[in-house]
């Protein structure tokens, strides 16, 4: 008889760090304008709460991007179930005037390898909306 391919998950192999999270870094917007940056996200890009954000628009390519931004950016409040807030009615109603309608809630992936751009520290990360590709 030819012995089963077992794989072993235990408390060695199948548990997480504290902290550590094993989802993909999103963005989430609702319809009323307000988004969420993940705790994946804000690993990812270093994020914390009181640090501030702006979406970078390319209209050529349809392509948009999540930055740093000191001095105008939106600044993080702190989402109830992890991750962190801020919001924009201007900028849903942009993002929904280039890439069609949306629902109520929508949730878009970012890339895990930031873009050179001229930023606060050089990168932006581009949101993965159907018409981007990841890098």
């Amino acid at each position: 008889m030819k012995k089963p391919a077992l794989t072993r998950y235990n408390m060695k192999n199948a548990r997480l760090s504290h902290g550590l999270s094993v989802k993909d870094p999103v963005l989430s917007m609702r319809d009323i304008g307000s988004f969420r940056l993940n705790k994946a996200l804000m690993e990812l890009i270093g994020a914390r709460v009181g640090d501030r954000v702006e979406l970078l628009h390319d209209t050529n390519a349809k392509e948009w991007y999540l930055a740093f931004n000191k001095a105008d950016g939106f600044e993080l409040r702190k989402a109830t179930n992890g991750g962190a807030l801020f919001a924009s009615v201007i900028l849903r109603n942009a993002i929904v005037e280039d890439i069609g309608p949306v629902k109520k809630s929508n949730s878009w992936v970012v890339a895990k390898t930031p873009t050179e751009a001229e930023t606060d520290n050089g990168k932006a990360w581009a949101i993965l909306t159907s018409t981007a590709e990841q890098p």
